[in-house]
C-alpha cells in the first residue's frame, strides 16, 4: 500500500491534481472543524450502443486524445461540466471526475450529442449507472487510528509506518473509508449520495469510541 495506491483508488486521480502539491492528502492530513460529506468524485458508465471509431472522434474534437499505445480508450475531457469521458470502440463509456450525480448525467449528455454531432446513430445512451461516489468528511475529533486497528482489525488495514491512512471495509452499506488520525475520512465506492451519507453516520458513531481527549 502507498500513497499513490491509496489516491487513485480513492479517487481515480493523479496523485497530484491541479493545484499542484494542494492534494486531497494534504488536507486530509490537517486537522478540521466537522464537517458532512462532500462529493468530490462520481465515476459512471453508460453505453452509447454503437461501435465508434477512436482516431476520427480523437482528430475531430479538440480536447479528446488517442494513443492507441497508451490506452485502450479516446480520452474526452469536458470543461463544463467538469468530467473526463474514456470513450470505448465497443460504445461504452467511462464518466470520471464529475462533482455531483447530476453533474455526471450532464456530463454523459453532452458526450452522447457529440458522438451525435460526428454522425454516429446515437439515441441518448443506455445503461446509466454510478459505479463509485468519493465524498470527504470529518468527525469532528481525532481519532486513535491505533487502537480502533487493534479492535477492528478484521475489517481494516493500517500501515503506519506507509501510510498514515487506515483503510476501513464497511459492511453495510458496503462501502471503503479512508481514516485519519485527524477525524478526516474520505468515503468510496458507494453507489448512491443515501449510501455516502449512511456510511458517514455509521463511521461517526463507531469513530466516537476511539476520541481522542487532550
Amino acid at each position: 500500500m502507498d500513497v499513490r495506491a491509496v489516491n487513485t483508488f480513492f479517487s481515480d486521480a493523479p496523485a497530484n491534481d491541479e493545484q499542484g502539491s494542494g492534494t486531497w492528502y494534504d488536507a486530509l492530513t490537517h486537522t478540521r472543524d466537522y464537517l458532512e460529506p462532500e462529493i468530490n468524485n462520481v465515476v459512471a458508465t453508460f453505453d452509447l450502443k454503437c461501435k465508434l471509431d477512436l482516431k476520427k472522434i480523437a482528430s475531430s474534437i479538440s480536447n479528446a486524445e488517442f494513443n492507441v499505445n497508451r490506452n485502450h480508450g479516446c480520452v474526452l475531457r469536458l470543461a463544463d461540466p467538469k468530467a473526463t469521458m474514456i470513450i470505448h470502440r465497443t460504445g461504452n463509456v467511462v464518466c470520471t471526475g464529475a462533482a455531483d450525480v447530476s453533474k455526471c448525467k450532464r456530463a454523459c449528455v453532452k458526450c452522447a450529442r457529440l458522438m451525435k454531432m460526428l454522425d454516429y446513430p446515437i439515441k441518448g445512451f443506455r445503461g446509466f449507472k454510478v459505479q463509485n461516489i468519493v465524498a470527504k468528511a470529518h468527525v469532528g475529533f481525532r481519532v486513535n487510528v491505533d487502537e480502533l486497528f487493534r479492535v477492528h482489525f478484521k475489517f481494516s488495514e493500517y500501515e503506519a509506518e506507509v501510510f498514515p491512512g487506515l483503510i476501513y471495509r464497511l459492511q453495510d452499506p458496503q462501502v471503503t473509508v479512508l481514516i485519519f488520525s485527524t477525524g478526516s475520512v474520505v468515503i468510496a465506492g458507494a453507489k448512491s449520495v443515501q449510501a455516502v451519507n449512511a456510511a458517514f453516520r455509521k463511521m461517526r458513531d463507531l469513530l466516537q469510541a476511539f476520541q481522542v481527549t487532550d
